[in-house]
């Protein structure tokens, strides 16, 4: 449980991370182009970080530097100034022409490149974390057996599900599921010694469904009992002096029978 919770957090925090870094150079970058950054930001916080930076990435402008005649801001790969009309108003250093770019320009252009080395590098660093979150995440639900961690890998399919959970009572009704589908509830037990699981639970023709009753321990352990139950119009009870006072949960699993419907609660014996 605790190495679950350590997970989540982790997995959270990497993912703000995530996203501020991605914020934070589209803002920057999208400045320098003379466009709007704060609407990028805003439009990579209501989407995602990965699908806003890609769109930033398509529509963003071209680079522009200054002309080297005149000053005018144009796009870096320009033939023409479109101010001042003159040949070729940005060149590279070393490109031959008399007055190349402008050293601060020059200074510039390093430290964006520089910069953008630094948030390539945050980025990867932070979305590795964020996947060796996940995968640690999944790994721990797995192994331990998803009874008290709040996930429950459930596959399958079900049609025409309606459930509910209200002051400790468990009603749940399905047409048909596929094979080990199961439903679950959580259900609080005050005094184990004195109540008892009361359960109602008819289906179609066919097997046993199984019922599971899991609580974990403060030890980290889980209480387990497993039931086989048949259709039956009657309630039947089970004792729940083997768990301890807290939440209990119920696990009902299909094997392959129709029109199920059940009515779990606890009571007093």
């Amino acid at each position: 449980m605790a190495a679950f919770v350590i997970l989540l957090v982790l997995l959270v925090i990497t993912a703000f991370v995530f996203t501020g870094i991605i914020a934070l150079w589209v803002y920057r970058d999208a400045k320098e182009r003379g466009d709007r950054g704060w609407m990028w930001v805003s439009i990579i916080l209501l989407s995602s970080p990965i699908l806003g930076g890609l769109l930033y990435l398509i529509a963003r402008r071209e680079e522009r530097y200054p002309c080297r005649f005149c000053g005018w801001m144009i796009n870096k790969t320009a033939n023409y100034c479109e101010h001042c009309g003159k040949q070729f108003p940005v060149c590279e250093p070393g490109s031959g022409y008399l007055e190349d770019l402008p050293l601060n320009e020059r200074k510039n252009d390093s430290k964006r490149r520089n910069r953008n080395r630094r948030f390539l590098m945050a980025m990867i660093l932070s979305a590795v974390m964020m996947a060796a979150s996940l995968v640690g995440l999944i790994v721990v639900a797995v192994n331990s057996g998803d009874a008290d961690i709040g996930i429950d890998w459930n596959t399958g399919w079900v049609m025409m599900k309606t459930e509910s959970t209200w002051d400790n009572v468990w009603t749940f009704r399905y047409n048909k599921a596929s094979e080990g589908y199961h439903v679950d509830s959580r259900l609080k037990v005050e005094n184990p010694q004195t109540q008892q699981l009361a359960v109602d639970l008819s289906f179609g023709e066919g097997q046993e469904m199984l019922m599971k009753i899991s609580q974990q321990r403060e030890d980290g352990q889980t209480i387990e009992q497993e039931v086989y139950l048949d259709s039956s119009s009657q309630t039947r009870y089970f004792d729940l002096d083997q768990f301890k006072d807290g939440k209990i949960k119920i696990s009902i699993y299909n094997n392959g029978v129709s029109d199920v419907s059940g009515k779990v609660t606890v009571l007093d014996k």
